[in-house]
Parts: C-alpha cells; structure tokens; sequence
C-alpha cells in the first residue's frame, strides 16, 4: 500500500488509482459543496507532491478561483446563450431564481453576468490523472430543479482549459 502524506490533505492512499482520495464539504459565500481529490496512476507518484501542492493552493485562494470561473462562464454565456434560454424555458414555473432573472431581463434577454451571479458552485473535482484540466469546477442553475451543469475546468496554473455543458 503506498501512501503519500501532505500537509494540506493529510495520509493519502495513492493505491487508490481512480476513486476518491480526499473529500471534504466547503462552504463559500453562504452555499455548501463538496470538493473531492480522485486518485490517478499510482506510477506518477512523483508528480503527485506538485499537483497535490497546486490544489491546496487553489483551495486556500478559493473566493478568488470562484471569481475567476463565473467570469469565465459570463464569457463562455456571452458567446453562446443557449443554456440561458435551456434554463429559461426549462425552469418557468416554481424557480424563484429565474422569475427574478426574468423580472430583471424586463421582457428582454437574461444577462451572462446576472446569470453566472447566480449559479451555484454544486462540487469540486480534482483529478490527478487529469494533467490538462485536473481542476473542475460544477456549477448548476437550481440543482434541486434541473441537472445541467456548466464544469470549469482549470488547468493546474488555473488557467481555463475549457468549459463544458454536462448532464
């Protein structure tokens, strides 16, 4: 069994080649969500201490880093509205979240920014065998109502990779 100990995430099983190594729930601007470390290949130990260093790091700046993705995802929404509208249609009755959305719009187009405002940051994934994108950030319109999400992901210099509409 091997295991890495780091001053961040504590004793670590890097045996664990695909599941989850590390969680934790978080708490960020009053939303509760949860943050998981996946074990990778076992192998690339080595490179483990490094990206286990940049997580942590990423973790303690994450007011920041929540900053950062949602005006990544007002550009990503900017450029494509159509899960805004997805949304719009979708959530019409029951969503007090989207009736203001729609009240603000005033018969008009929900703006990116005020939509991404109000998304909420659903969980954290970070992936050892990720090396391209190894940081996702899911962040949903109404969880409780609808299952789409809108990942982050984040290269380990937290620059954006990409963002994708997932299910």
């Amino acid at each position: 069994m091997n295991h890495l100990n780091h001053p961040y995430f504590g004793p670590l099983d890097t045996d664990e080649l695909h599941g989850i190594i590390w969680e934790q729930s978080h708490t960020l601007n009053g939303e509760t969500f949860d943050v998981h470390l996946w074990g990778g290949n076992a192998s690339d130990a080595e490179q483990h201490p490094s990206m286990l260093d940049a997580f942590a790091k990423f973790l303690q700046d994450l007011p920041a880093m929540d900053v950062f993705a949602r005006q990544q995802l007002t550009h990503y929404l900017t450029e494509d509205a159509y899960f805004i509208e997805f949304h719009a249609e979708e959530l019409t009755e029951g969503s007090d979240v989207m009736a203001q959305l729609l009240a603000d719009a005033n018969g008009g187009n929900i703006s990116a920014a005020a939509f991404s405002a109000k998304m909420k940051l659903q969980n954290i994934g970070m992936w050892l065998d990720q090396p391209d994108a190894p940081i996702i950030l899911d962040y949903m319109m109404e969880p409780e109502n609808s299952d789409q999400i809108l990942a982050v992901k984040l290269t380990l210099d937290y620059q954006l990779a990409t963002i994708a509409w997932e299910s």
